[in-house]
């Protein structure tokens, strides 16, 4: 999207610095707000199966957090290059002249057998330039989640860009931060491996499909322009369900990927485009109508003098 058109008063909240994560939660519940142009794939509604509702509301966009509870949120998720459940790889490169194209998977192998939507948080750090443009693809098991028990999935269920959107500087609506949130046990995790001392801006995309164990993953395709020297943009994952189940309770957001062990980042490389001057010509023209309205104006203004005869 081009623009993030409704941002949460949570979202305006959290997007003070570094120490603002911990300040505006209570017992580590909160607030997401996704970038998706259409907000979120499902609405927190029900209907008589118990079956998740898909949503029709692009200012639908919200998800709740909640990393108080038991189970540590950070062992089940792993990100990989192949998919394959309990990988756990540290992956990325570095763009070329400020281009990038790449691939990677979200994987699980939790206990609770599955997570019924992936959400993707993206963090860019320094300068981000005009032309700069994200694209994301999604391909996986779309199934609808259901509160009462959760779906199986076969290879019926697998479609590809059910995520195809590109993504720009302004969606990235949290920040700048020095780390994102996760699990209270391990505190919050760093935006990607070897951060140090730098900051960025967040964003989150809900991806629309579910995953499960035994390898049934979640694969990201990006393509990235304007992401120059001095910027490097980071890949983690969330998993929400709506069933209650796992330590997590319905229609949270209990997971994450730890950054120590696991994710996805690509280096910036290049010099970022000059900005364009202005033409002499457009700015001679520029004054010369200038000076022509102020005279215009000047003579309009003017009181006519007025003859009489004697």
């Amino acid at each position: 999207m081009k623009k993030q058109a409704v941002i949460s008063v949570a979202a305006a909240m959290l997007a003070w610095g570094q120490g603002a994560w911990a300040a505006t939660l209570s017992g580590d519940i909160g607030t997401l707000t996704v970038a998706n142009n259409s907000g979120r794939f499902y609405t927190s509604a029900a209907d008589a199966n118990g079956k998740a509702i898909s949503n029709a509301d692009p200012s639908y966009r919200q998800f709740k957090y909640n990393f108080s509870l038991g189970g540590g949120g950070l062992n089940q998720l792993k990100i990989n290059s192949t998919g394959a459940s309990g990988v756990a790889q540290l992956l990325g490169g570095t763009a070329t002249a400020g281009s990038y194209y790449g691939d990677f998977w979200i994987a699980t192998n939790g206990g609770k057998g599955g997570n019924d939507d992936m959400i993707l948080g993206v963090a860019l750090t320094g300068p981000v330039s005009s032309d700069f443009a994200l694209t994301i693809q999604s391909n996986g098991y779309v199934v609808a989640p259901n509160q009462t028990s959760r779906p199986s999935v076969t290879a019926n269920n697998w479609q590809t860009d059910v995520v195809n959107e590109t993504f720009y500087g302004s969606d990235f609506i949290y920040g700048p931060m020095a780390n994102r949130p996760a699990a209270h046990q391990s505190g919050y995790q760093p935006l990607y491996n070897g951060q140090g001392s730098a900051t960025g801006s967040l964003m989150f995309v809900d991806l629309g499909v579910a995953d499960r164990t035994g390898s049934l993953s979640t694969q990201i395709v990006i393509s990235v322009t304007g992401l120059y020297a001095g910027n490097v943009m980071a890949f983690s994952s969330y998993a929400y369900d709506f069933i209650t189940g796992g330590n997590t309770a319905v229609d949270e957001i209990g997971w994450t990927t730890p950054t120590a062990t696991t994710g996805y980042t690509v280096t910036g490389a290049g010099a970022a485009p000059a900005p364009v001057p202005v033409p002499p010509s457009i700015v001679f023209l520029a004054s010369g109508l200038f000076g022509i309205g102020a005279i215009q104006k000047k003579s309009q203004s003017a009181k006519p003098k007025i003859c009489r005869l004697v």
